[in-house]
Order: C-alpha cells, then structure tokens, then sequence
C-alpha cells in the first residue's frame, strides 16, 4: 500500500491583538496597543504600542481612529509591495490574519 504525506507549512498566528488605525496612504498604519506585538515584527515598542503597516486590511476598516482586533503575521520586508510616490514606510509589515470590532473572546 502507498501512502502519501502532504507538506504543508503551517501558519503561525499571533494572539489577539487590540490595534487603532492611525493613518491611511501606502498601506494602512496600526497602532497595536500590545507591547507582546513588537516580538512577532521583530520591533521595539514606542510607549505601550507597536507601530505596523499593512496592505491587507478591508478598506471597511481603514478608519483613523477605529478600534480593532486582530491576528497577524510578519510579513518580511523585502516581500512587502513598494509605493512609489510615497514616503518611504518606516514601521514593520504585517499581514492582518482575523480582524474584528469586538474584543477577542
């Protein structure tokens, strides 16, 4: 009898995260109010937030000001889209994994 086995990568989720919305334009900018957060981006905490950029968010949520939650994953910087035009992004990729306007249970 042959069996076969799948490779498949699994993929890492963090754990729910509290984020505001800061700023939309290339990428969308999060503030997540986690200090645990600055691990998974590889980042040092500015006060009690880590600073992210992503480009995945629904444009429902790009409010400045809105209140999340989220799940993400880093995302490296050399696989984040470029913006030409743009102010050059200065804070860590992630890719937004779950989102949701209601705390995690």
């Amino acid at each position: 009898m042959l069996t076969f086995a799948s490779c498949e990568d699994e993929e890492v989720t963090s754990d729910c995260f509290e984020a505001v919305v800061l700023d939309q334009g290339c990428g969308t900018v999060l503030a997540i109010l986690d200090t645990a957060a600055a691990q998974i981006v590889d980042a040092k905490p500015s006060n009690d937030s880590v600073y992210v950029n992503t480009f995945n968010l629904h444009p429902i949520y790009q409010v400045p000001g809105k209140r999340l939650y989220i799940t993400i994953q880093s995302v490296p910087q050399n696989e984040a889209p470029s913006c030409p035009g743009f102010i050059p992004i200065i804070y860590p990729h992630i890719k937004v994994l779950t989102v949701s306007e209601s705390p995690c249970n």
